[in-house]
């Protein structure tokens, strides 16, 4: 019934589907009651939290089933298939037509796409012995004459900037946008870089028209200014080489001066929303071999924002792999968010060695590179909300916006200290800073999320429900933002929201007392909050007296 249900597209089938097809031999009455009997068996063996029924469907919430990865070429689950691939639920034997007819057109399905993806999957990639692209870091050269050899990592090329107007400072402003670009494409670790700047495009990455074969970056980024009259159109692109295609493109117009134009903020959103593109191309199009550090490392990071225990448990071995493979410091970072996320969801069973696992990665990644602003501000995040050592965190979360002051996760680190700390005001701002910055990343929602929290603290409870609605309208589970909604619909007459949000906690969450909220390992570390909660509980009606 599980696999049933969770090979359904959207993790659902309704109960007479599964009755249709597991009991269709019995009268309607008798087949129903089966059905509630093994639902009710299957409830208590995995937990009503993973189970869920909703009137007459039946969900899987919270599980992840790894032949679903199989699809991916790169990822974990494709890695490791085996050179003889088991039949779909194979030693199963359910003697019902019906059954037998879906389960027929299911191995079908499955098999063509296993052998579509045997075709094309990468060599095994193990801990004990890395390919030697791996072992032995590529050489990089640049220059006019001469080949550029691959590295580990897929590459941007940044092409020298076009500036159609005769103002010598707007060329200034178009080589700020191209440095910035390399810097956020650095730092996060997926790709390298390639300046083409000074080379005036004279390099042999750029196929021949002989047609030889091309050795230079996967990307390349143009950056255009042109003025007309009194307004300014910035535009940029991302190209493939090769083909010429152009992977994305993006303009927009502002007011020519200097002032208005360093002074908006739009530049820094701007460039993100190239740099997430490039990294969307990344987990879309590269199928090298030598990229799969790279492609694991993006992969992780996206399942680190899908909150679910099975999705941190892969993330963590995606980027262990990854680091043997590539030794970034973005890795140690991404493993150190892992904990905060864990902590966070309240998987019980990884809180103390979180604490342990956040000293640690702290520790070497700190000794092995203090220069990475993405990097510092997954510390510092890490060492706010598990070790609660606001001292630590405040060093690295200002150090991480000193180096990059233009990142989303620099910020949103910086409002979650200031919640912590109880600068409130102060937090709030910095957290609509990470929005704006962030509101292309594919993890907007934890910006977001960002922002729903801030703006309960400050008492701005519509803002509160607008920003929450954003979010659990893509995370309906993400707890934070459940506990704070909640309190902001209370504490705003909004009974009946806040009863259904309490509920839906009840679900999630076992046990929910005042007194579970106060204690100090639970994950809220700022006292206003959890006070703005209980009064939020005790408005609703529906909060337990403490212990």
């Amino acid at each position: 019934m599980i696999a049933m249900v969770a090979l359904s597209e959207h993790g659902e089938r309704s109960r007479a589907w599964l009755q249709a097809r597991l009991w269709s031999d019995r009268p309607a009455a008798q087949g129903s009651a089966s059905l509630r009997q093994e639902l009710s068996r299957l409830r208590r063996g995995i937990g009503s939290r993973h189970l869920v029924t909703v009137s007459d469907r039946v969900l899987l919430r919270d599980v992840r089933v790894d032949v679903l990865d199989m699809v991916e070429p790169g990822s974990v689950a494709a890695s490791f298939i085996a050179a003889e691939v088991p039949e779909l639920l194979e030693g199963l034997e359910i003697r019902d037509e019906e059954f037998e007819d879906w389960l027929r057109l299911e191995r079908s399905h499955w098999s063509e796409r296993i052998e579509g993806l045997a075709s094309r999957a990468e060599p095994l990639v193990t801990h004990a012995d890395p390919p030697a692209a791996a072992r032995v870091p590529a050489a990089v050269r640049g220059g006019t004459h001469g080949a550029i050899l691959a590295p580990r990592r897929p590459t941007i090329g940044i092409m020298p900037c076009v500036v159609r107007s005769e103002r010598r400072q707007l060329t200034t402003i178009g080589e700020m946008i191209c440095d910035l670009a390399a810097k956020m494409a650095l730092e996060n670790g997926y790709f390298a870089v390639f300046d083409f700047r000074d080379l005036s495009g004279n390099f042999s990455g750029i196929p021949s028209e002989a047609g030889n074969p091309v050795h230079g970056p996967d990307l390349l980024l143009s950056v255009r200014l042109s003025e007309i009259g009194s307004m300014l159109e910035i535009a940029l692109a991302l190209r493939a080489v090769g083909t010429n295609r152009v992977v994305w493109t993006q303009s927009y117009a502002a007011e020519a001066s200097e002032e208005s134009l360093l002074s908006a903020g739009k530049i820094p959103e701007f460039v993100n929303q190239a740099i997430e593109a490039s990294e969307h191309w990344l987990s879309r199009n590269s199928e090298d071999e030598k990229h799969c550090a790279a492609r694991l490392t993006l992969s992780a990071a996206h399942r680190a924002f899908c909150l679910g225990n099975m999705d941190l448990a892969l993330a963590q071995s995606q980027l262990e792999a990854a680091y043997d493979l590539d030794g970034s410091v973005v890795q140690l970072g991404w493993l150190a968010f892992l904990e905060c996320v864990r902590v966070g969801e309240g998987h019980p069973q990884h809180s103390k060695s979180s604490i342990e696992r956040v000293r640690m990665l702290t520790a070497k990644a700190l000794q092995e590179d203090r220069g990475n602003s993405l990097t510092l501000a997954l510390l510092g995040h890490a060492n706010a909300f598990v070790l609660r050592d606001y001292a630590v965190a405040e060093d690295l979360v200002a150090e991480s916006l000193r180096i990059n002051p233009h990142r989303a996760a620099g910020w949103d680190a910086r409002a979650m200290l200031n919640f912590y700390t109880g600068d409130l005001e102060d937090g709030y701002l910095a957290a609509q800073r990470a929005r704006a910055l962030g509101r292309f990343s594919p993890y907007s929602f934890w910006y977001e999320a960002s922002c729903g929290i801030g703006a309960s603290m400050v008492g701005r409870h519509a803002e509160a429900i607008r920003h929450g609605s954003l979010v659990l309208a893509q995370r309906p589970d993400f707890k934070p933002m459940i506990r704070h909604m909640l309190a902001s619909f209370a504490l705003q007459g909004e009974m009946a929201e806040a009863q259904k949000l309490y509920r839906h906690w009840q679900v999630l969450e076992e046990d929910i007392s005042i007194a579970k909220l106060r204690d100090a390992g639970y994950p809220l570390p700022n006292p206003d909050s959890i006070a703005m909660i209980e009064r939020g509980l005790i408005k609703a009606g529906v909060a337990l007296a403490p212990a």
